[in-house]
């Protein structure tokens, strides 16, 4: 798998089908939208997870974690896009011509339901849908996973975590926790 960070000069080198949001935990609802770019990837895209997070904060899974999940999954790239001014500031649709269309020429584009985007969060699963057709993508909106009538969440799995009820945070994450137990060829 090809992992680009650090830069805003990325690409893809053929017609792509793009995972995008956090991702921090790559929890069972998370694994759904995996699944689906997977199938794609399978159809000749290129599989893509373009994580939109900054590396600071109360995260699940560091960087390096998320990359080995990613790469034992079977997808192709991930980018971890740059907390940048010229990402940061982007409207909406900039973001769909100049960087889902224009450098990683997005044929589908797969989100959950509350994904936003774009300066001011201002883009959303209604955006995307009405953009689709203008910039040559289609839309792929995954419904979230529930766990006992809960939608899961990273905020799901850190509270889980801090009660230690470790037993919910890996039912929530679909692997034991943390994930180098799981995927111990990809953390060697």
């Amino acid at each position: 798998m090809i992992e680009i960070h650090d830069t805003t000069e990325f690409s893809s080198p053929s017609p792509s089908a793009v995972m995008l949001g956090k991702f921090d935990g790559l929890h069972r609802g998370h694994q759904k939208l995996i699944r689906e770019v997977l199938r794609l990837q399978d159809r000749g895209y290129y599989g893509i997870a373009f994580v939109i997070a900054p590396e600071d904060g109360s995260v699940l899974l560091t960087a390096q974690e998320k990359r080995g999940m990613l790469e034992a999954y079977g997808l192709d790239c991930m980018i971890r896009c740059p907390y940048v001014p010229e990402i940061l500031g982007m409207e909406p649709e900039a973001f769909v011509s100049g960087v889902l269309a224009e450098q990683l020429k997005t044929r589908y584009v797969v989100v959950g339901t509350d994904f936003r985007f774009g300066y001011r969060r201002r883009g959303d699963v209604a955006l995307l849908a009405k953009l689709q057709g203008k910039y040559g993508f289609r839309l792929i909106v995954v419904e979230k996973e529930c766990h006992e009538g809960r939608e899961i969440s990273s905020t799901y799995v850190k509270e889980a975590l801090a009660r230690g009820d470790r037993e919910l945070a890996e039912n929530l994450l679909g692997y034991p926790y943390p994930p180098r137990n799981f995927f111990p060829k990809f953390f060697g």
